[in-house]
């Protein structure tokens, strides 16, 4: 065990400036921090982690894409019928008047 180390009572923490002297300390992305110092099983872990990172980004581009597909395969059916129904429309009206005029 390790011996304890004592603190002697003059030993007093620095004083903090009055005033607006404190400064933003910007925030940083949170990020895993890579190290050469890290052990083995850290790469590890790491790389897993970074793989893993990978994966998801993949799978989610996967899923957008799949969700852009079906709105294009509805969109185009929902054209189809539309376009059916306006061209019956349309026929319809030219019979009309074809009708009319040959009578």
């Amino acid at each position: 065990m390790p011996p304890k180390t004592t603190v002697s009572p003059s030993a007093q923490p620095p004083a903090i400036p009055s005033g607006n002297a404190q400064q933003a300390i910007p925030l940083q992305p949170a990020t895993r921090p890579s190290s050469p110092l890290l052990s083995p099983l850290d790469k590890a872990r790491e790389e897993a982690f970074q793989a893993g990172k990978v994966e998801g980004e993949l799978e989610a581009l996967r899923e957008i894409e799949r969700r852009e597909d079906k709105a294009r395969q509805e969109g185009k059916e929902s054209g189809l019928i539309e376009g059916e129904a306006k061209g019956h429309e349309e026929g319809m009206k030219l019979g009309e008047t074809v009708g009319y005029a040959k009578a």
